[in-house]
Protein backbone atom coordinates (compact mmCIF):
# COMPACT_ATOMS: atom_id res chain seq x y z
CA UNK A 1 0.00 0.00 0.00
CA UNK A 2 1.49 3.37 -0.97
CA UNK A 3 2.42 5.81 1.73
CA UNK A 4 0.62 9.14 1.99
CA UNK A 5 3.98 10.90 1.54
CA UNK A 6 4.74 9.20 -1.78
CA UNK A 7 4.17 11.40 -4.81
CA UNK A 8 1.29 10.35 -6.97
CA UNK A 9 1.38 10.31 -10.74
CA UNK A 10 -0.78 12.92 -12.42
CA UNK A 11 -3.68 11.40 -14.30
CA UNK A 12 -2.94 12.97 -17.68
CA UNK A 13 -5.60 10.86 -19.39
CA UNK A 14 -8.25 12.06 -16.95
CA UNK A 15 -7.33 15.68 -17.61
CA UNK A 16 -7.59 15.19 -21.35
CA UNK A 17 -10.93 13.42 -20.96
CA UNK A 18 -12.28 16.26 -18.79
CA UNK A 19 -11.19 18.91 -21.31
CA UNK A 20 -12.72 16.91 -24.15
CA UNK A 21 -16.00 16.59 -22.26
CA UNK A 22 -16.08 20.33 -21.54
CA UNK A 23 -15.34 21.14 -25.17
CA UNK A 24 -18.21 18.93 -26.32
CA UNK A 25 -20.52 20.59 -23.79
CA UNK A 26 -19.50 24.09 -24.86
CA UNK A 27 -20.34 23.31 -28.49
CA UNK A 28 -24.01 23.10 -27.49
CA UNK A 29 -24.06 26.59 -25.96
CA UNK A 30 -24.69 29.94 -27.60
CA UNK A 31 -21.79 32.38 -27.87
CA UNK A 32 -23.34 34.55 -25.14
CA UNK A 33 -23.41 31.60 -22.79
CA UNK A 34 -19.86 30.53 -23.65
CA UNK A 35 -18.57 34.04 -23.00
CA UNK A 36 -20.17 34.44 -19.57
CA UNK A 37 -18.96 31.01 -18.46
CA UNK A 38 -15.42 31.73 -19.65
CA UNK A 39 -15.29 35.10 -17.93
CA UNK A 40 -16.76 33.73 -14.71
CA UNK A 41 -14.99 30.38 -14.41
CA UNK A 42 -11.83 30.63 -16.49
CA UNK A 43 -10.92 34.23 -15.65
CA UNK A 44 -12.48 34.19 -12.19
CA UNK A 45 -14.54 37.34 -12.64
CA UNK A 46 -17.44 38.11 -10.35
CA UNK A 47 -20.88 38.40 -11.98
CA UNK A 48 -20.65 42.18 -11.56
CA UNK A 49 -17.29 42.20 -13.37
CA UNK A 50 -18.78 40.04 -16.12
CA UNK A 51 -21.59 42.57 -16.52
CA UNK A 52 -19.18 45.51 -16.66
CA UNK A 53 -16.90 43.75 -19.15
CA UNK A 54 -19.75 42.89 -21.48
CA UNK A 55 -21.59 46.18 -21.02
CA UNK A 56 -24.75 44.47 -19.82
CA UNK A 57 -26.83 44.93 -16.69
CA UNK A 58 -26.05 43.00 -13.54
CA UNK A 59 -29.42 41.26 -13.82
CA UNK A 60 -28.66 40.17 -17.41
CA UNK A 61 -25.26 38.81 -16.35
CA UNK A 62 -26.82 36.75 -13.56
CA UNK A 63 -29.57 35.52 -15.86
CA UNK A 64 -27.06 34.48 -18.55
CA UNK A 65 -24.83 32.75 -16.01
CA UNK A 66 -27.78 30.82 -14.64
CA UNK A 67 -29.01 29.83 -18.10
CA UNK A 68 -25.49 28.95 -19.30
CA UNK A 69 -24.84 26.76 -16.26
CA UNK A 70 -28.16 24.98 -16.71
CA UNK A 71 -27.52 24.45 -20.44
CA UNK A 72 -23.97 23.23 -19.82
CA UNK A 73 -25.17 20.77 -17.18
CA UNK A 74 -27.83 19.44 -19.57
CA UNK A 75 -25.30 19.13 -22.40
CA UNK A 76 -22.82 17.25 -20.20
CA UNK A 77 -25.52 14.91 -18.92
CA UNK A 78 -26.73 14.22 -22.47
CA UNK A 79 -23.16 13.61 -23.59
CA UNK A 80 -22.61 11.18 -20.72
CA UNK A 81 -25.70 9.23 -21.75
CA UNK A 82 -24.52 8.93 -25.37
CA UNK A 83 -20.98 7.98 -24.33
CA UNK A 84 -22.18 5.27 -21.95
CA UNK A 85 -25.68 4.14 -23.03
CA UNK A 86 -25.57 1.01 -20.84
CA UNK A 87 -25.08 3.06 -17.67
CA UNK A 88 -27.86 5.42 -18.79
CA UNK A 89 -30.27 2.51 -19.25
CA UNK A 90 -29.36 1.13 -15.84
CA UNK A 91 -29.90 4.57 -14.25
CA UNK A 92 -33.27 4.94 -15.98
CA UNK A 93 -34.35 1.50 -14.72
CA UNK A 94 -33.90 2.59 -11.08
Amino acid sequence: MPSAEEPRAVDAYGGVADRDQLERGLRHLSMDHRVVLALRHLLGMTPDEVAATLGISRWTAYKRLHAATKAMRAALEADARTVNPTAARQEAAR
